[in-house]
């Protein structure tokens, strides 16, 4: 829902303006909108936490030990039951009344039903937070450090003469392309990112205002 620079001002004003981040785990999306509930009276609505408490799973690690990794056995059963209850939270969500309200959706929001995604498409400004090529490496060096539950789709592929983790690292950049095409596309905004939480809310915030329709 790409909006023009009054409507997004009067939005605000009004207490209806509707944010949604999108983009990988680790490039920024709960910071700022933690930024957005702290120093502009956001509220917010995190669906991995929301998951979390749908699937009776305490905490982001023990989230990724119940996914697993894509050779697990319970890997693609429980790739099905994340997505599932992540499609339903998110297009069953209800909106606050008189909030401006902030989005901070999972990595995986571009694999949900093409409904859920209309969805999002006409009802939230959606802002692809996007790493550019040469910080990629640090963003995959942060997640094979402190690895987060990460849902694969098809993309993971083992070679005969390569190890389990060898395959996992070779196909991880391979995730990050075909996501960044389905991020861009469902995106009404691509911001790139410099992965730096020191980052002013402020800049951000004028950065947005840069791509609303004149």
């Amino acid at each position: 829902m790409l909006l023009s620079k009054s409507e997004f001002e009067k939005n605000l004003k009004n207490k209806n303006l509707r944010l949604a981040f999108i983009g990988m785990s680790n490039v920024g999306k709960s910071f700022r909108a933690r930024q957005l509930v702290n120093k502009k009276k956001f509220l917010k609505k995190s669906i991995d936490k929301e998951i979390s408490r749908k699937l009776k799973i305490k905490n982001e690690k023990e989230m990724a030990k119940w996914l697993g990794h894509p050779w697990e056995p319970q890997f693609e059963t429980n790739q099905k039951k994340y997505l599932d209850a992540e499609n339903t939270l998110t297009k069953n969500m209800n909106f606050p009344k008189n909030n401006n309200f902030v989005l901070d959706t999972t990595g995986s929001v571009i694999y949900l039903e093409s409904e859920t995604l209309k969805f999002l498409k006409e009802n939230f400004l959606i802002i692809y937070l996007k790493v550019p090529s040469n910080l990629r490496k640090n963003l995959i060096n942060l997640f094979f450090n402190k690895p987060k539950p990460l849902i694969w789709g098809n993309i993971f592929k083992k070679k005969p003469e390569k190890s389990y983790n060898e395959s996992i690292r070779e196909c991880y950049p391979k995730l990050l392309n075909f996501r960044e095409k389905k991020y861009e596309t469902l995106a009404d905004i691509t911001l790139e990112v410099d992965m730096k939480d020191s980052l002013i809310l402020e800049n951000f915030w004028e950065d947005i205002k840069k791509f609303l329709i004149k």
